[in-house]
């Protein structure tokens, strides 16, 4: 749409738009198996390697805590944003 101006030309100069990307599990999965996911998916998003295949795809990770999940998606559903778990820029 060549003749559509961006956000900045339109004089919006602040504008980001953040979404996220998580792993969700059957209902009623044990709560170790929870944690042991998450530890494995923590480990991955921290490693220098992870870290740098998701740059390459303008993706900036931020891992956390089950908890910290649920309040995110919860807090979405309500029309507010709180913490990013995984979210790209662009």
């Amino acid at each position: 749409m060549p003749d559509v101006p961006t956000f900045i030309e339109s004089g919006i100069k602040d504008f980001v738009i953040d979404d996220w990307v998580g792993l969700l599990a059957p209902a009623k999965t044990p709560k170790p198996i929870i944690n042991k996911l998450n530890q494995a998916l923590n480990e991955i998003l921290n490693s220098p390697e992870g870290k740098a295949k998701l740059l390459s795809m303008g993706i900036f990770a931020s891992p956390g805590t089950t908890d910290l999940f649920i309040e995110q998606m919860v807090n979405d559903g309500n029309g507010n944003s709180a913490n990013n778990a995984v979210h790209s820029h662009g």
